[in-house]
């Protein structure tokens, strides 16, 4: 126990004592550009550049490499790796409508249909921890049908265990999925979708101890203010929000 509060304070307190070695990173960030979706040119882009793949940073779903396993090859899913992101928040805000035959199901509220999206605060302070992948020209069009909404932005981004143990860690640029505000894509008053909820908060709970709290520490209701331990404690008591219709029967 005193092993793992010491690292929670550590990765509390780690952008400050890392900051100066932020600055080259973030420097750089500001040259890259935005690719919006649905980025028709990205490939063409790419290999103009002379490169054959674009690093990823997940936030989400593609915690989970069963998830990752229907969209990604081989080559992709080989260079999974755990990451944190410097200047973003979790939110529950991506309004994905719902529709009969989806594979979460249909939940008992109408309002319960909130997947993940990032909010880019530009600060220090702001982590959100993930997975990082290097994604082939050639899977990139699965990436598009499944990221449908999400504009590619850049981030700063550095390795999970560099940024636990060292004090002043690689950081890079990769790319993660941002749906813009005030677009058909987002909402700020809805609530997380049943089923993926679980997905991604077990996915993020095999990471370990450490990881889980991080990633329930930076996570939000669509609202961006609301800590998703509110909705946890909702789905521990079988709220009806938290429900899909088939599950309803199941909880007292």
């Amino acid at each position: 126990m005193k092993y793992l509060l010491g690292f929670i304070v550590v990765f509390k307190v780690f952008a400050s004592l890392s900051a100066d070695s932020l600055a080259e990173s973030k420097e750089a960030l500001q040259s890259k550009p935005v690719y919006e979706y649905p980025y028709s040119n990205l490939e063409s882009e790419l290999e103009r550049e002379g490169k054959a793949t674009l690093l990823i940073y997940s936030y989400g779903s593609l915690l989970d490499s069963a998830s990752a396993e229907r969209t990604f090859g081989e080559k992709a899913l080989a260079t999974r790796r755990l990451a944190i992101a410097v200047g973003t928040q979790r939110t529950f805000n991506r309004d994905v409508p719902l529709k009969p035959g989806q594979r979460w199901g249909l939940p008992c509220d109408d309002q319960a249909r909130g997947m993940l999206n990032v909010v880019l605060t530009g600060s220090d302070r702001d982590l959100t921890n993930g997975i990082s992948m290097e994604v082939p020209i050639e899977d990139i069009s699965a990436m598009r049908n499944r990221e449908e909404g999400y504009d590619l932005v850049p981030v700063v981004i550095a390795w999970w265990c560099d940024y636990l143990t060292e004090k002043n860690p690689d950081y890079k640029i990769a790319y993660t999925f941002h749906a813009r505000d005030a677009t058909e894509f987002t909402s700020d008053n809805i609530y997380p979708r049943p089923g993926y909820y679980e997905l991604t908060r077990d996915a993020a709970k095999r990471q370990g101890p450490l990881f889980y709290k991080m990633w329930m520490s930076s996570t939000y209701f669509s609202d961006k203010k609301t800590p998703i331990t509110v909705w946890e404690e909702a789905v521990r008591t079988c709220h009806e929000a938290t429900l899909i219709i088939q599950q309803k029967c199941l909880c007292p």
